[in-house]
């Protein structure tokens, strides 16, 4: 199942949408994963892990938090694993897009979103202040 998680800035007003889980995806093929994939890197990757190396998607993609630790900021990615070759793993690996740093994912037990999914540290992506 989905849900979608929302936070609005008190400063400028900015709202962001955050989708989590699998409700929209229910299989396993490389075809969802193109579709619900915008990086043009990541499909040439998926395009190569399928066509090339004979890959095979082994876990239902999901939707998970993650964060950028230099900007504070909160993104929605694509969680999924591809396995190919002799028994190797492929892991999508994300990048904040303003500082290009690795996003890591965010664990929402015990994490500072808390139980009523109030974030808290974190800035708005729009006007950088610490205002969710």
């Amino acid at each position: 199942m989905g849900t979608s998680y929302g936070t609005i800035c008190k400063s400028c007003g900015n709202e962001e949408e955050y989708m989590l889980g699998c409700g929209f995806m229910s299989n396993r093929s490389f075809e969802h994963l193109h579709e619900n994939t915008s990086s043009k890197i990541l499909k040439r990757h998926l395009n190569l892990l399928e066509k090339e190396y004979q890959g095979m998607v082994i876990d239902i993609p999901i939707l998970k938090l993650y964060e950028c630790s230099q900007c504070k900021t909160i993104h929605s990615r694509l969680k999924f694993a591809v396995e190919y070759g002799e028994n190797e793993v492929f892991n999508p690996q994300y990048n904040c897009g303003k500082c290009k740093s690795i996003l890591m994912p965010i664990e929402l037990v015990g994490s500072s979103f808390g139980s009523q999914m109030e974030p808290t540290g974190y800035k708005c992506k729009k006007c950088g202040k610490e205002s969710l």
